[in-house]
């Protein structure tokens, strides 16, 4: 299992790529590339602590319909009673940034309480924008 030291978890330090984003939808879709507006993106993160507060900064994708943040348990089944965090409901930073909190207590910015367990998280664009087409990042540890 990666942990990530500094509680702090990274989308990735470089773009997927458009050949990348182009070869992850074609195996979902049947073939097909991302079109603006139109496709949905998906990114999954490895297996995290479930035991210590973790973070995630990002730009906010501003996808055409929604952009959702899921956990899941370690066999990757949504996890009982634990909420998402999305587009419609997310606080941002103010400064085109959005911040996701795991296991950071009730009062932290978007947190997603996975009640001590390990987990991952997707992160679903649904009508990905141009800029999420050419920079969304796989999650991962810093």
């Amino acid at each position: 299992m990666i942990t990530c030291s500094k509680n702090q978890i990274s989308l990735g330090t470089a773009p997927m790529g458009l050949e990348n984003n182009r070869l992850q939808t074609a195996l979902r879709r049947g073939g097909s590339s991302p079109e603006v507006s139109v496709a949905n993106m998906y990114t999954n993160s490895v297996t995290l602590s479930g035991r210590k507060c973790l973070t995630t900064t990002f730009e906010n994708p501003r996808s055409k319909y929604f952009t959702s943040v899921t956990a899941y348990d370690e066999y990757r089944y949504l996890m009982e009673g634990v909420e998402n965090v999305n587009s419609y409901t997310w606080a941002d930073n103010g400064d085109g940034t959005i911040t996701v909190s795991f296991n950071c207590g009730e009062t932290a910015v978007n947190n997603i309480d996975t009640g001590g367990q390990d987990f991952s998280f997707t992160m679903r664009y649904y009508g990905v924008s141009q800029q999420g087409i050419v920079s969304v990042r796989s999650p991962g540890c810093s």
